[in-house]
């Protein structure tokens, strides 16, 4: 731990003082907060700084209060878009995965899964930016025998796996998709095989694409001890569903992660 706020000379050059003392009854005690007395008010100028962390996954919006730091790093997850759904009639779109923030940097959700796969989310703002990858498409065969897959969702930097594939051996079936790894991981397509005067045929939903990924370190005085940090925590898109027919996988939400020291 440091207390940030007191320097002292050392061969002509100022250096922060990490830790200050003060002799009390002949013992050396460590100081936790330092205050000095201006126009008859005491004013802090020293604080502790005790290192943490704290996640957000629920999708929603949040006041971080900032504590005493010397800097404080911010990582944003978008969440996943849903897996394709599919049936006789066709492929059903999931939904997008929505958009998370810390402050002024954010990541964009990932794109829904279809007929293809979804795009991967990109991000805004940060010193470390990366978008999420792209969802996989679904593919059926015949040969050599009655096969098929929903794709796999995308993944998101650093964070969750897109939802595995979702696949089906012979006629007269499916298998819905698999959700997406949090945070950010896009879910998986759905898989449907039938029949059609005796000719196999089918259908692979494409997986979500992943949420993006921002990163920032803020250094102490960009935010002071006691104001607040708005925090969106972007949900994952649900699966495609084609009445109700081999479903897509859901998206994770987003996350943000906090830590400071």
């Amino acid at each position: 731990m440091s207390i940030p706020g007191i320097h002292t000379r050392v061969g002509g050059v100022w250096k922060e003082a990490t830790e200050q003392y003060v002799r009390v009854g002949g013992v050396w005690k460590r100081i936790d907060e330092a205050y000095v007395r201006v126009g008859g008010a005491w004013k802090r100028i020293a604080e502790k700084v005790v290192p943490g962390s704290q996640w957000y996954s629920a999708a929603g919006s949040y006041s971080f209060t900032v504590p005493a730091h010397n800097s404080i790093t911010g990582q944003v997850w978008g969440g996943g878009g849903g897996g394709g759904g599919v049936g006789s009639s066709g492929w059903a779109t999931g939904g997008s995965g929505g958009n998370s923030a810390f402050g002024g940097i954010g990541a964009y959700g990932g794109g829904p899964g279809g007929s293809g796969g979804g795009a991967g989310g990109s991000a805004w703002g940060g010193s470390s930016q990366v978008s999420g990858s792209t969802g996989e498409s679904g593919a059926v065969s015949s040969f050599p025998s009655v096969s098929g897959y929903g794709g796999a969702g995308g993944g998101s930097y650093a964070g969750g796996g897109g939802g595995a594939r979702a696949t089906r051996q012979g006629q007269n079936g499916g298998a819905d998709g698999n959700a997406g790894g949090w945070p950010g991981g896009g879910g998986g397509g759905a898989v449907r095989l039938y029949n059609s005067g005796n000719s196999p045929i089918g259908r692979g939903g494409g997986g979500g694409g992943g949420g993006g990924y921002s990163a920032i370190t803020y250094a102490r005085g960009v935010y002071v001890r006691g104001s607040s940090i708005t925090i969106v925590v972007g949900g994952g898109g649900g699966g495609g569903s084609l009445s109700a027919l081999s479903v897509g996988g859901s998206g994770a939400n987003g996350g943000v992660y906090v830590s400071w020291s």
